[in-house]
């Protein structure tokens, strides 16, 4: 039963982040200066890359299962720290250090735009199978 939550918490998420990253990837050639890069080479190479982060997305979801055990799926505080701890926590510290880091060396450019393609939809995809969840399992009114 929570394993269909799950699924639309890391599965949609992660096919749009690799179509819409590695669209963006593909048309902001201007960043690429390498003369064997090509739109195409581009395109797999940030595919692959976003898979990779998508992985990353999949295990830190993975606190969703804890919901399976009936007191913290009964407490609605235990329920909401299981599905968004890690992957909250995880991914604002991930931004931070990055645009930190970015504007500390004055380079702030296109990954932050792609690193944002990434995570908006996995943090959107949480909240969404979340309120399902709650709204499915508990009524209107939790």
């Amino acid at each position: 039963m929570i394993r269909k939550y799950y699924l639309s918490s890391v599965l949609y998420p992660s096919i749009i982040s690799i179509i819409v990253g590695a669209t963006y990837a593909a048309f902001d050639e201007g960043s690429y200066i390498e003369e064997y890069d090509t739109a195409s080479s581009v395109f797999i190479e940030a595919a692959f890359y976003t898979l990779l982060f998508c992985s990353v997305g999949w295990i830190i979801s993975l606190g969703i299962f804890f919901n399976k055990i009936q007191q913290i799926k009964n407490n609605k505080l235990l329920r909401s720290i299981s599905w968004f701890l890690m992957p909250f926590a995880i991914s604002i510290w991930y931004v931070f250090h990055e645009i930190t880091t970015r504007i500390k060396f004055g380079v702030f450019n296109e990954y932050v735009i792609s690193m944002l393609i990434i995570i908006i939809p996995f943090l959107v995809a949480l909240i969404l199978s979340y309120s399902k969840y709650s709204r499915e399992q508990f009524g209107k009114n939790e």
